[in-house]
């Protein structure tokens, strides 16, 4: 049985979250199979979604012990890093789960509408309030937060949402790349270029 919760790619490599088997599969960028890591650690959990940071370290968030999880880098040993009971964060609505460039990290929550803002330590830093509804993504841009959803409104942090033209197609999947917005609909893949995020 194969259940991939979540892919994400570094460099050149490409990574899949399985959740049956409890394992990150690595794929070069031709899709070619590389290795797994069996995740194993202390505690049994059900990954939902992962990211990596600059160390290759990889995190997974387990909605079943609302903890986040850290690997060894490029290892399947893992132990809880941040425990968001703990942390005051009861809600179970986490969507995305990303790193910047300086290995500080976000969580979005779309059914309180927040963006919280992470240390590299895993202090809260920050939370942002989100003028959209059902947000699906948090894409950094230019070191700011770009947040959007499946009807393609669009907000930066701190700023107004505006509202994307997609001609009613429904997004899948969004990221960005050098200046440019990449948003996956059920039918074509859509680039906007984005000349100013301040």
């Amino acid at each position: 049985m194969f259940d991939p919760v979540d892919i994400l790619s570094n460099q050149l490599d490409i990574y899949l979250l399985d959740r049956t088997d409890n394992k990150i599969k690595r794929y070069d960028n031709q899709l070619n199979y590389i290795q797994s890591f069996s995740l194993s650690g202390n505690d049994f959990v059900l990954p939902k979604f992962f990211t990596i940071d600059s160390r290759q370290n990889f995190y997974f968030y387990s909605f079943e012990t609302n903890n986040i999880y850290k690997t060894r880098s490029l290892s399947g040993q893992f132990n809880m890093y941040l425990d968001l009971s703990r942390s005051g964060l009861n809600e179970d609505c986490i969507v995305d789960f990303k790193f910047d460039k300086n290995d500080n990290f976000i969580l979005l929550f779309d059914c309180i509408r927040e963006l919280y803002f992470f240390s590299r330590s895993g202090r809260l830093v920050r939370r942002f309030s989100i003028d959209i509804n059902n947000p699906i993504r948090a894409i950094n841009f230019n070191n700011s937060w770009l947040i959007i959803n499946r009807d393609g409104i669009a907000q930066f942090i701190d700023k107004k949402p505006i509202r994307l033209i997609l001609d009613e197609q429904r997004i899948l999947d969004a990221i960005s790349y050098k200046d440019s917005l990449y948003l996956l609909t059920e039918s074509e893949l859509i680039i906007f270029e984005i000349i100013n995020s301040q």
